[in-house]
């Protein structure tokens, strides 16, 4: 009897292992799925204001994604949402903005360092502040202002002569107007989706 009760332990262990892999496995591929549909729905997954500027909504299910799956889905969703981000380029790339993410050091590489950070900030956050439907905005918050600065930081020094020729006026002035406007909607976009959606996601995994 002494024996079963030793290794009916770790296998009921690992059976609830497998299958919270298995829900995360899931919930990231419903993640992508949704990526994947919303970036190529025009006007869905990036809206386009101006040739110049435009809004993206694509960085709101990374954020949904990292907070609930940890930082290695988080991850995995943000070179999704760069790889989609180059597709959307070669495919219906425009606009000369749009032509920079043609570059996989715009495209690609900001948004998988966005997508690896969001878990780390929000544990951090949550420790500080109880509240999770708080902890998870303002983590949505900080991370969507986070994207768009390492998006137009990547931007400035690949391209900067080439935004200089556009004669933008003063570069930093346009830059610092970009971030307060499409990143402030886009922050507040992610704040709102992400507490709707990680609250009721929480109690069901």
């Amino acid at each position: 009897m002494s024996k079963n009760i030793i290794y009916m332990v770790p296998i009921k262990g690992l059976k609830g292992e497998n299958m919270r892999n298995t829900k995360d496995l899931t919930l990231a591929g419903v993640f992508i799925a949704l990526m994947t549909v919303i970036a190529f729905v025009p006007q869905l997954g990036y809206i386009q204001i101006t040739p110049v500027i435009g809004v993206t909504t694509m960085h709101v299910p990374v954020i949904i994604g990292a907070i609930l799956l940890g930082r290695k889905f988080g991850f995995t969703l943000g070179i999704t949402f760069g790889v989609l981000s180059l597709g959307i380029a070669l495919t219906r790339g425009a606009t000369p903005f749009e032509l920079f993410f043609l570059n996989p050091f715009v495209s690609i590489l900001p948004r998988a360092i966005f997508g690896l950070i969001i878990y780390d900030l929000y544990t951090f956050i949550k420790k500080m502040i109880k509240n999770d439907a708080i902890s998870i905005g303002l983590s949505a918050f900080l991370s969507t202002l986070i994207h768009t600065t390492l998006v137009l930081g990547s931007i400035v020094i690949i391209y900067g002569q080439t935004l200089n020729s556009w004669d933008l006026g003063n570069l930093w002035v346009w830059l610092i107007g970009i971030v307060i406007s499409n990143g402030l909607f886009e922050a507040v976009f992610a704040v709102v989706l992400s507490i709707v959606i990680i609250k009721p996601i929480q109690k069901l995994v």
